[in-house]
């Protein structure tokens, strides 16, 4: 027998025989061993991530399939976490920093033949990035309530996470008064806010101690109240005035917007961002606009005003006849009938006095003389002409009451318990009462001063709240005052129960006029503080409730007078006068030949008289 030597030579088998040799056939593919591929070796660095993706799917076993995937760490440090395996593509995470790992894949064929790979993969550090700190939006809020929830969750950590957050405030209207619930939370309460500006600052920090602050601004404030004035009344062919500056608003910056909401589509709003502004064009009907208040601070309010539109007036005729000029010119007067005379005080000490029976005329000279404010009334034959100002720059005012008696033709004199001018005075019973008004030095008074003209003594009460321009008139045993800067409140004076009320008009306004006539009380017109009123609040004392009506125009500082059964609201450097006519409830309107200025109405007998500048008028309708 002979041998035979084998020597394996790579992938060739080369056969020596001793004795005879043949040839073996080749090798064919399916004697081939896979090849395992863990990819290319990779650097990477951590910044908020500590992974890479290990991949042996470029793994080729030719002719056959691949059964099983085996990943495991060949070197490195002990952190790590191979997600999956048993799988060709895996995660490999928790890497440790600026270390270098060696992975090794192990692949199975479907013939149990075995090839490995190795990757090297190096984890380099980024330095860390901060945090995003995120208080919130600047924003304002109201009170109530007093409080704001403060939220910084919106922060985040690009590279890692958030360790901590810690609101403080940085600037407070009142030091140390507001209380931040959890300051070292996200979100966090913050109470007894008061008004003013508020700012708080957020630090959160990471897990690398890296910081980050933002701030945020409360704006605390109570709402704006939009107040779009009283419903009112115009009459054909003459404009409505919007007036929303009655309105309030503890922000500066304040915007306006009026809108019409209901009624004829006629109309024109001339300026609608502004606080008044007029409307044209309008047409017989009711109107209702709306007024929208928005503060600097995004805080809205609304009101709404009906505009009733009228068909105009009958107009009656009138002529002023010159009756008499006075002994001095003047820029104000006042006017009182008492005893068969009527008495007309102008500036300085300037009293002109007509006599109706004889038709006569007299002058004579007040104690001191006064430039404006002051308030006149009668008494039986007396005329009481008290306060005002005695200087005609810097309205100072007086105490003085001066007393003149019509039916001896004297004059004597008394004081209020203080000064002051814009008061108002009336009569009822036997007493005359003088009330309100103001002091430029001082303040506006709610004193009222009362003199018994049986026991000739002086004595004192107050009204409901201070005030000045205000107007009286008396109602059977009641004196009634009503209206003032800036109020809207009525005293009530019953002289028999020697005790007073309160009650309201529906506008508060200054510079009103007051008259009465057959159990009606009528306060008219006057200023708003920003507007003329033509508003009229009516009284009537036997049902003691309160009703309203209008003026054909707004207008203040006017003075008013009954004649037989009808009321004259005279013109204030204008020429439209209004009459009412009582018994059929009718109103009219008259136009001057001339405006009037610092006129004032009186009745004489079956007569009207106008005074002004230094002239007296005769009203002839």
């Amino acid at each position: 027998m002979g041998m035979k030597k084998i020597v394996l030579l790579g992938s060739f088998m080369l056969c020596t025989f001793l004795i005879g040799c043949k040839k073996s056939a080749p090798d064919t593919p399916a004697t081939i061993a896979p090849i395992a591929n863990a990819g290319g070796d990779q650097q990477i660095s951590i910044s908020g991530v500590d992974s890479t993706i290990l991949s042996g799917s470029g793994s080729a076993p030719p002719g056959h399939t691949i059964s099983s995937y085996s990943w495991t760490k060949v070197s490195g440090p002990a952190q790590y976490t191979i997600v999956s395996p048993t799988s060709a593509t895996t995660v490999v995470k928790n890497l440790a920093q600026n270390k270098t790992y060696k992975f090794e894949l192990k692949i199975t064929d479907d013939e149990g033949r075995v090839a490995k790979d190795t990757v090297t993969v190096k984890v380099n550090l980024l330095p860390n990035q901060a945090p995003i700190a995120k208080a919130g939006n600047d924003t304002a809020i109201s009170i109530p309530p007093a409080s704001f929830m403060l939220d910084g969750s919106a922060s985040s950590d690009p590279d890692g996470k958030i360790a901590s957050f810690q609101w403080a405030v940085v600037s407070a209207p009142v030091p140390n008064d507001h209380l931040i619930q959890h300051p070292d939370s996200a979100k966090t309460l913050v109470q007894n806010l008061q008004l003013g500006t508020y700012q708080f600052s957020l630090t959160v920090t990471d897990s690398a101690g890296a910081i980050s602050q933002d701030n945020i601004i409360i704006q605390v404030s109570t709402p704006p109240e939009a107040n779009a004035g009283v419903d009112g009344t115009v009459f054909q062919p003459d404009d409505a005035l919007l007036d929303g500056s009655l309105s309030t608003s503890n922000n500066i910056g304040t915007h306006y917007s009026w809108s019409k909401i209901a009624g004829p589509a006629s109309f024109n709003i001339s300026n609608p961002a502004q606080v008044q502004t007029l409307v044209t064009g309008l047409v017989l009907g009711d109107y209702q606009f709306e007024l929208v208040v928005t503060d600097n601070a995004g805080l809205v309010s609304k009101d709404t005003v009906t505009i009733t539109v009228k068909p105009t007036r009958p107009l009656l005729s009138v002529q002023l006849v010159p009756f008499k000029s006075l002994s001095a010119v003047s820029q104000i007067h006042y006017s009182a009938f008492a005893g068969n005379k009527a008495v007309f005080v102008g500036d300085g000490q300037h009293v002109d006095i007509y006599d109706l029976g004889s038709q006569t005329w007299s002058e004579a000279s007040l104690h001191e003389g006064r430039f404006g404010g002051v308030a006149i009334a009668t008494l039986g034959n007396k005329v009481f002409i008290a306060g005002g100002n005695i200087s005609s720059t810097d309205y100072t005012p007086t105490t003085t009451v001066d007393i003149y008696d019509a039916g001896a033709n004297t004059w004597s004199t008394a004081q209020l318990s203080r000064a002051r001018g814009d008061l108002a005075a009336t009569s009822v019973g036997d007493e005359v009462i003088f009330a309100g008004g103001y002091n430029p030095y001082d303040a506006s008074y709610n004193t009222v001063d009362i003199y018994n003209n049986t026991t000739n003594t002086w004595s004192t009460s107050s009204l409901s709240d201070s005030k000045f321009a205000l107007a009286a008139t008396a109602l059977g045993s009641k004196a009634i005052f009503g209206g003032g800067f800036f109020s809207k409140h009525v005293d009530i004076f019953d002289n028999n129960a020697q005790s007073w009320k309160t009650d309201s008009l529906v506008q508060a306004r200054g510079n009103l006029s007051a008259v009465s006539l057959n159990g009606k009380a009528y306060f008219a017109g006057g200023e708003t503080g920003s507007s003329l009123s033509n508003v009229v609040d009516i009284y009537d004392g036997n049902t003691q409730t309160w009703s309203t009506d209008f003026l054909s125009r707004p207008k203040s500082g006017f003075s008013s007078a009954t004649l037989g059964n009808r009321i004259v609201f005279f013109a204030n450097a204008g020429t439209r006068v209004d009459i009412l006519d009582q018994s059929s409830n009718t109103w009219y309107t008259a136009e001057l030949s001339q405006p009037l200025y610092g006129a004032t109405i009186v009745s004489v007998g079956e007569e009207l008289y106008a005074a002004s500048g230094n002239q007296v008028w005769k009203l002839v309708f």
